[in-house]
């Protein structure tokens, strides 16, 4: 749904040049939103197609099936799995800093309940993916594991 309503949102109003959206942006001086929101959406791009690949946990109840399909990947991915988890957990971690630095900039009640929900709902996936770290093992330095539970302790 977010996805979907970002990228109809910048289709309509920002990538069409200088629209109405663009010039109030620039006359309040808040431009950078709307690079803000290239981000986030190169971003969720990033992340929709981790998370399309299906090798991470996308719930609690996925956890035992996805460690023991790890385990069944050629070892060859295993090997090198510690940098599609870092990988994975920079987006959800730049996610959600930009949006948490969005909060309160003019939004109204129900606008910033929804980025609250996708901040909760961010926060959890980063959770899923620090518990599936754990579990997997994953053959790399200890360094990607500090790294990985560090962002995930930034989103909390």
């Amino acid at each position: 749904f977010w996805r979907n309503a970002a990228l109809h949102f910048h289709s309509l109003h920002l990538a069409r040049g200088r629209t109405h959206v663009v010039e109030v942006l620039e006359k309040e001086g808040n431009l950078a939103l709307g690079n803000t929101f290239q981000l986030l959406m190169n971003l969720m791009d990033a992340w929709t197609l981790i998370d399309s690949l299906l090798l991470l946990p996308q719930a609690e109840v996925e956890m035992t099936r996805k460690v023991e399909a790890f385990h069944c990947l050629d070892n060859v991915l295993q090997h090198s799995f510690h940098h599609i988890a870092l990988a994975s957990m920079e987006c959800l971690y730049h996610q959600h800093s930009n949006l948490k630095s969005s909060l309160g900039r003019g939004q109204s009640a129900s606008a910033a309940g929804a980025t609250e929900q996708r901040l909760m709902e961010l926060r959890g996936r980063g959770r899923l993916l620090v518990t599936f770290v754990g579990l997997i093992q994953m053959r790399s330095s200890t360094d990607t594991n500090a790294r990985i539970a560090r962002m995930e302790a930034y989103m909390m």
